[in-house]
């Protein structure tokens, strides 16, 4: 067929069709615009961070550093440098610190303390801050993400000519400062979006206490020397420090981002599903029209394969349209919806705030997008099978192509069962691949819907026959029964989007849940808290000498007890190290107990010698209660038995408890990351609390807050952490609503015919208006009552996975509020929007009833 006569088809179908070809396009473009979304998201935060660190690194290939927060010692620096195969080498030190500007807003950074030597590398920072002669201004230099948070961001790069004063709080100090300089993408590149503070090596190092220390020692090696540079560094660091890629960070956050990405990233399949459910029905209101058209055009003498390629046509048009569109919408979610970088993650690593769209992702959404027009175009060509007769589309008998036998309606009932049946399976011996199990279950809920759509009407039919006052829900019924797969359709699209959103929105609840049941067993141990700003993990050390003795000075004090903690690299995870205080009630989470015994496991890690480990790490490492695990430290790599295993108490990565004087002799550090307050009985707690802060002195930056304020940050974390799975759920109902509310509204409109029919046999309009709100809401509760179900058992897989293959904390309540909201979310608004086009249609006018 010629491209004239595909384009003259196609025009005249638009000319036709013009609502439901929107419509259809408005289905593919959901779809691809949430999927699109959450994959450019996901990928964001790992991308925008590899490329932050290369602006830091440059042409480094290696590097040596400290495996605990008081970094190592600098002198190390002349012997990387005496290394034979080594062109560069340069310091660098690194610290946690929260940056209090004017207005009274803050923000953690990374406190990045840099030298001259950088520049060797070409990385971007080093280039714009030796080459620019800011190393010798007064003040830091902030990226222009940190200062904007700051209120005092420039649209580019600036010297400040009236320097903006801010507080630097690091290591329980805080350090009155100036902005200097603030650095655009046009100086720093991707360094730019990055939340850090920059300031030269040695002010870093009397800002954080840490003189003589560096964090990490970058090397840029000559060419095929790396593997000979590496060997004698390993020798120079002698199991003190680590020898890695200089851009290990890299793989190590992309572990840590594993169980999110996964989580959101079958969310984002949930959603495509939704889409192409929203176009099929879309194009099924198209149907009649276009089977009537292929049997005119076989009647003329057109061949099946050209109908065939006029069919795929229009569909790839509109599918190339339509997800052009929705790439476009879904670029606008992730820089504005999910844009932002999970906190949660950012005391240990350095995050970029920017959102990276790459060729690959917008190549696929277009391919996807046109795909699943071209599946949604295709039942017309049904007609096209042997055997069929050429006008059977004008001979058929009521709406054609909405015609679902009961021998299709059961077969799909059997594979839905199977299906459920595969996934049940899958969620007692493969926990690992619970989301597949719960992707089945969606599938399911599809091939479900005809089942269970028949037995509503059924049940409806039996109430009606028994009461004989609901003569207009009879009318209805029948009306339905004559629109099967367009009834289907509908209900599908429901039944799909409360899936989604019952599974995603659960099993979020249930983390939270198990998060909050972790920090309560975690905080209460103690009265008040000690707590560097942002440090919810407690592992940026206090560099204060003697604050423990004087806040346990304190009137109304009764204990203060040091709490000790680290992020350390190790098994290709940065893992969270805890020390709790032998002096603890408590040293290992009760609610958080996977495997070994409480009472002799906190008695083995206060003798010493033993580790508690999360459970995915224990499986990762071979090993488990009574086994022996190997732990790289700042003093050397040691092996200790392992006393029990924990949820990973919500840090993906993992975490390890040991006892606190195993930690002070491997870590070499008395210094405490946080202090807990136990106190006197009867004593006032806010009172008490003021006497601490003073104690601590006004200086120290540091936050005493109650066990009841530190739980709540640490849950506002948490959740922070999980928005984005709330924000798919979210627009997955609203999604539904308005895509569904717009097909039914057109489907009704497309009936006036047939309504102003029945004004002729004396129904009123407010009758009609009625009929058609029925006719709805049986569509809508089948549809959604399926979702619902079957969005249960999602949420029992994705609680599996979270809970199995992640080692999360979760708590699960699978009959919660989540399961009624959202069913009546959807059901209560699409009829709500329906409402307004059928009052308008029930008021047809009885005249356009003869053309019936």
């Amino acid at each position: 067929m010629r491209l004239e006569a595909l384009l003259y088809f196609y025009g005249r179908r638009l000319r036709t069709q013009p609502v439901q070809e929107l419509l259809a396009g408005l289905g593919i473009a959901i779809g691809v615009a949430l999927t699109f979304a959450v994959l450019v998201a996901n990928s964001s935060v790992a991308g925008s961070a590899e490329q932050v660190a290369r602006s830091v690194v440059g042409t480094a290939d290696l590097q040596v550093a400290a495996r605990g927060a008081r970094g190592l010692d600098e002198q190390l620096l002349a012997g990387v440098r005496a290394t034979p195969g080594v062109v560069h080498a340069a310091p660098l030190l690194e610290q946690r610190a929260v940056l209090r500007g004017p207005g009274g807003r803050s923000t953690p950074v990374n406190l990045v303390g840099i030298d001259r030597e950088m520049a060797a590398f070409s990385g971007r920072l080093a280039g714009t801050f030796v080459a620019g002669g800011l190393l010798g201004v007064d003040g830091i230099v902030l990226p222009l993400a940190s200062a904007q948070v700051l209120g005092i961001g420039r649209d580019h790069d600036a010297i400040v000519r009236d320097p903006a004063r801010v507080d630097v709080e690091v290591a329980g100090r805080s350090v009155p400062t100036t902005v200097a300089a603030t650095l655009g993408r046009e100086a720093a590149g991707p360094l730019a979006e990055a939340l850090v503070a920059i300031v030269p090596l040695e002010r870093a190092q009397r800002m954080t206490g840490l003189e003589g220390r560096v964090s990490r020692v970058i090397v840029e090696t000559a060419p095929g020397r790396e593997e000979a540079v590496r060997e004698h560094l390993e020798s120079l660091a002698d199991d003190r420090f680590d020898v890695t890629a200089a851009d290990a960070e890299s793989a190590l956050l992309r572990q840590a981002l594993g169980p999110g990405d996964q989580a959101t990233s079958f969310f984002a399949a949930i959603s495509a599903l939704l889409g192409f459910l929203l176009a099929f029905n879309a194009m099924l209101l198209t149907s009649p029209e276009r089977r009537r058209l292929i049997a005119e055009l076989r009647m003329q003498g057109f061949r099946a394969r050209q109908l065939v390629v006029l069919v795929l046509f229009q569909a790839g048009v509109l599918g190339l349209v339509s997800s052009a569109v929705g790439v476009l919408g879904g670029s606008v979610l992730a820089r504005g919806v999910f844009d932002d970088s999970p906190d949660y993650l950012s005391p240990p690593f350095t995050l970029g705030t920017g959102t990276l769209v790459g060729p690959l992702p917008v190549i696929g959404a277009l391919v996807a997008g046109m795909l699943a027009c071209a599946l949604a175009s295709a039942p017309p060509l049904l007609d096209l099978r042997r055997g069929r007769a050429v006008d059977a589309a004008l001979r058929s008998p009521g709406v054609p192509g909405n015609a679902l036998t009961s021998r299709t309606r059961r077969r799909m009932l059997w594979t839905a069962l199977g299906l459920t049946a595969v996934a049940g399976a899958l969620l007692a011996f493969a926990p690992e691949i619970a989301l597949l199990a719960s992707g089945l279950l969606a599938i399911a809920t599809v091939l479900l819907i005809p089942s269970t759509f028949a037995a509503v009407l059924t049940a409806a039919e039996w109430v009606v026959e028994r009461a004989p006052g609901l003569g207009l829900v009879t009318v209805a019924l029948f009306a339905l029964r004559a629109t099967t797969l367009r009834s289907l359709a509908l209900a599908a699209t429901g039944g799909v989007a409360v899936f989604g959103s019952v599974t995603i929105g659960g099993a979020r609840d249930d983390l939270l849940r198990g998060i909050a049941n972790y920090a309560d067993d975690y905080v209460t141990t103690a009265d008040l808290w000690i707590v560097n700003p942002a440090d919810n993990q407690g592992t940026s050390e206090i560099r204060r000498p003697g604050i423990v003795e004087r806040v346990a000075a304190v009137d109304g004090v009764r204990e203060a007890r040091p709490f000790q903690g680290s992020f350390l690299d190790a098994h290709g995870r940065r893992l969270w190290v805890i020390a709790r205080p032998s002096e603890d009630p408590s040293l290992v989470p009760r609610s958080q107990l996977v495997d070994g015994d409480l009472e002799q496991t906190e008695r083995r890690l206060r003798d010493g010698g033993w580790v508690v480990l999360s459970d995915q790490l224990a499986e990762q490492t071979g090993t488990g209660p009574g086994g022996r695990f190997a732990l790289p430290t700042p003093s050397g790599g040691v092996s200790l038995r392992v006393a029990a295993t924990t949820t990973n108490l919500g840090w993906a990565p993992g975490t390890v408890i040991v006892g606190r004087d195993d930690f002070a002799r491997l870590w070499g550090s008395d210094a405490p990351t946080s202090v807990e307050v136990s106190l006197e009985p009867g004593a006032d707690l806010l009172d008490t609390r003021a006497a601490v802060e003073r104690a601590i002195g006004a200086d120290s930056g540091l936050q005493v807050l109650t066990a009841a304020e530190r739980i709540e940050i640490i849950n506002a974390s948490a959740r922070q952490g999980l928005d984005r799975l709330d924000q798919i759920a979210t627009l997955l109902l609203v999604a539904a609503v308005l895509a569904m509310a717009a097909a039914m509204s057109a489907a009704i409109w497309q009936r006036r015919v047939a309504i102003a029919a029945l004004r002729i046999q004396s129904f009123t309009p407010r009758q009609l208006w009625a009929l058609l709100l029925i006719e709805s809401g049986v569509v809508l509760a089948a549809g959604c009552l399926t979702g619902a179900v079957l969005g249960l058992l999602g949420q029992v897989g994705a609680d599996r996975y979270l809970r199995v293959a992640t080692g999360f904390p979760v708590s699960a309540v699978p009959a919660s509020w989540q399961t009624v909201e959202a069913f009546t979310i959807v059901v209560a608004a699409a009829l709500a929007v329906v409402a307004i086009p059928g009052w308008f249609a029930s008021r047809a006018d009885p005249s356009l009833g003869l053309q019936e």
